[in-house]
């Protein structure tokens, strides 16, 4: 597909003005990795929009990637900065005749398909990592948001899905003539990189205060309300035994107010709040057992982190999390049911044979979501969209 020039574009947190300016090398997220690395492989000229301000200057960990500056944010109803963003996605669009746009996310994902219409962009490849709407989601999202969606459809090439709950959903969209909408195992997970490895398992125990006989489980994500952790905290609450610990890592606005919680209900000492960390593999190696209690997912990479590390999962029944747990991996509860994520809690800690039972079975189940597999139907979803356009090389990626 050489000839081809490629797009990718997603929102994001808005940064600081720090981190705005720096010119530190720009590196790939794991995001962002399977399909600029795939459209790069076979042979595609690969810009990814990043909100830096010096973007076109920066250096990238994979030299093969031109970085522009899109500045593309995740709240909608900023007006000034949602027309900056148009203006810079426009720009490179003109400026690098762009053939192909791979947007992500919603507003990235809005933008990107509402700029590519207008510049005439040959493809629009969107891949939707969790509708807004969803079983159960607040009214407002269904106004504002299911309408929106139904609209862009019209100006998507290919809409990509990552849970079936979505899948099924955007059945009823009508997209471009010889449109197609398909389904993609999430963003890939690595799984050598989060494999069964407990060698620093009591190291680190130790270092956060915790007994080696003690029942740890752990939680992560921004600290938001979506994460929905006050339950977290309050089924530790429900459970009433201070053998049991439950780490947060993650930074947010609802920190504090998650702090005097925990306080309240009487587990200051038992809900650790750990922040922001890079040491994720080994906290979750030392961990028995992974909780999730948001609102709403597409399908979570936290999740899928703690298959891989042989963890078992009790979760919130909700979009996304049904995808990743199985009856023989964990389990699922209602939204806001404290009593009976407890009651799973418990039955986890006193059970030592069933958590690695379950443990093993996620490690095994995973798999169907790894780097290897994302990265294959990747590669054919791009060679089939794309092929019109210009033929693909049958060496490339072989």
């Amino acid at each position: 597909m050489s000839g081809i020039k490629y797009l990718f574009l997603a929102n994001s947190t808005k940064p600081d003005q720090e981190q705005y300016e720096s010119r530190e090398p720009y590196r790939i997220s794991s995001f962002e990795k399977i399909p600029v690395e795939t459209a790069a492989e076979l042979g595609c000229e690969v810009f990814v929009g990043v909100n830096r301000k010096f973007a076109s200057e920066l250096s990238c960990d994979q030299p093969q990637v031109h970085l522009r500056r899109a500045e593309i944010y995740r709240n909608p109803f900023h007006m000034k900065e949602l027309r900056r963003a148009y203006q810079n996605i426009m720009e490179i669009l003109r400026e690098e005749n762009i053939d192909v746009i791979h947007c992500n996310t919603p507003i990235g994902g809005a933008l990107g398909r509402i700029c590519g219409k207008r510049a005439g962009v040959k493809k629009i490849i969107y891949t939707a990592h969790g509708f807004h709407f969803y079983k159960g989601a607040p009214l407002l999202n269904w106004l504002l948001y299911y309408p929106l969606e139904r609209f862009l459809a019209h100006n998507t090439d290919v809409l990509v899905t990552i849970n079936q709950e979505d899948y099924n959903r955007a059945q009823k969209f009508h997209l471009k003539k010889g449109g197609q909408i398909c389904y993609m195992p999430g963003v890939g997970i690595s799984l050598k990189e989060y494999g069964c490895d407990k060698t620093n398992r009591e190291k680190m125990r130790e270092s956060l205060g915790i007994s080696p006989k003690d029942f740890l489980m752990i939680s992560s994500g921004d600290l938001v309300k979506n994460k929905n952790f006050g339950m977290a905290v309050r089924s530790v609450a429900r459970c009433n035994d201070k053998k049991i610990h439950l780490l947060i890592c993650g930074k947010g606005p609802e920190l504090e107010k998650l702090q005097r919680l925990a306080k309240v209900c009487g587990v200051k000492e038992q809900v650790h709040f750990l922040g922001f960390r890079n040491d994720m593999k080994d906290l979750l190696h030392a961990s028995d057992a992974f909780i999730m209690t948001s609102f709403r997912e597409g399908l979570s990479r936290s999740v899928m982190e703690a298959m891989a590390s042989g963890l078992p999962v009790v979760a919130t029944r909700i979009r996304g999390n049904v995808d990743l747990i199985e009856e023989k991996g964990g389990y699922l509860v209602a939204v806001n049911d404290e009593e009976g994520m407890a009651g799973k809690i418990k039955v986890l800690k006193e059970n030592q044979d069933l958590r690695e039972g379950m443990g093993s079975y996620n490690s095994m189940h995973v798999r169907k979501f790894s780097q290897e597999r994302v990265k294959r139907c990747m590669k054919e979803l791009y060679q089939s969209s794309l092929s019109e356009i210009s033929p693909w090389e049958e060496e490339r990626l072989t």
